[in-house]
């Protein structure tokens, strides 16, 4: 799953997620973090709406790590929730909120850090930026 989500490969990706679910199997952590960074960069170089829709479905995938447990999303499933959200707020505060949410609830630490920075550098909100490397110190 991990080579497909890196060829770009997204159908055959989730070809693979659903038999093992049909297995009775889960995918690994890094399986399911190789989709989310899949769909961020997918998204990337297209328009606000395409950025949205990439930005969204990445945090699809580490809700359902959250709900399910099973894999238990790590630092940088954390850091990879953490530059979608980045994508999808306009101001530190709001990207603050959102990452505090109960169904969300990343963890803040250096990899969510540095991702909320260069999320919001990367979509030229830099006053957004600039306070959260405040926050970061």
């Amino acid at each position: 799953m991990c080579a497909a989500c890196e060829a770009g490969w997204e159908q055959h990706a989730l070809a693979m997620n659903a038999s093992l679910a049909d297995a009775g199997r889960a995918p690994s952590t890094a399986a399911l973090n190789a989709l989310m960074a899949m769909r961020l960069d997918a998204s990337a170089d297209g328009d606000d709406e395409q950025r949205q829709r990439g930005a969204t479905s990445a945090l699809d995938v580490f809700i359902r790590m959250r709900v399910s447990r099973v894999p238990p999303p790590d630092r940088d499933s954390a850091a990879l929730a953490t530059a979608a959200a980045g994508r999808r707020k306009e101001t530190w505060s709001g990207l603050r909120n959102l990452l505090r949410r109960p169904w969300l609830r990343v963890p803040w630490n250096e990899a969510t850090g540095s991702a909320a920075i260069c999320a919001l550098v990367e979509a030229g909100r830099l006053r957004a930026a600039a306070a959260a490397a405040a926050h970061v110190r």
